[in-house]
């Protein structure tokens, strides 16, 4: 259905459009900027773009040839990246690997233990995660590593992450929160 240009909806849904292109642009400039500092950490509100960032720096890194995990929290939100990276070339989203921490955990080997025992999820299966990420083959190793939604992210979590990269000390490292 289309609207009337003086159509009051229409017109505040063009001011947004508008806006939203501005912002992004202006949020990849500072990608562009921030280039070649070594980790950062993007923080703002829900809806402020750092999702969109996340998945655009994870762009850039595969069009460089770099392997990325690109990790989040809930199931629902990789989901979400997952379908758009799908629409990616195939050269990109081939370096990309969408994977909540447990999915990725799984990935590696680690067998879901007992669900009900919390101290299985914030102690026993990152120490399980830890080892199986430093004998990871350089093949499945990490070049990258962004994390989306990293304020969910228990600490026990950071070195399985960071043992799962080639080069944990290199840049390559974006925690949007």
């Amino acid at each position: 259905q289309h609207f009337p240009r003086t159509d009051p909806v229409a017109i505040m849904l063009a001011v947004r459009g508008d806006h939203v292109d501005w912002l992004t642009e202006a949020q990849y400039n500072v990608l562009d900027v921030a280039r070649r500092i070594p980790r950062i950490e993007v923080i703002g509100g829900p809806g402020t773009g750092k999702t969109w960032l996340a998945i655009e720096q994870a762009r850039r890194w595969s069009a460089e040839g770099q392997r990325v995990a690109l990790v989040c929290y809930s199931r629902g939100l990789s989901t979400w990246i997952a379908r758009r990276v799908a629409h990616w070339p195939k050269a990109l989203r081939r370096n990309v690997r969408v994977r909540t921490y447990h999915a990725l955990g799984v990935e590696w080997g680690v067998e879901i233990g007992n669900a009900r025992d919390q101290e299985y999820w914030d102690v026993t299966m990152p120490a399980q995660m830890t080892e199986l990420a430093k004998a990871l083959p350089d093949e499945q190793r990490f070049d990258a590593l962004i994390v989306d939604e990293a304020q969910d992210c228990p600490d026990a979590w950071w070195p399985s992450l960071l043992a799962s990269l080639r080069d944990p000390e290199a840049r390559s490292n974006c925690l949007p929160r």
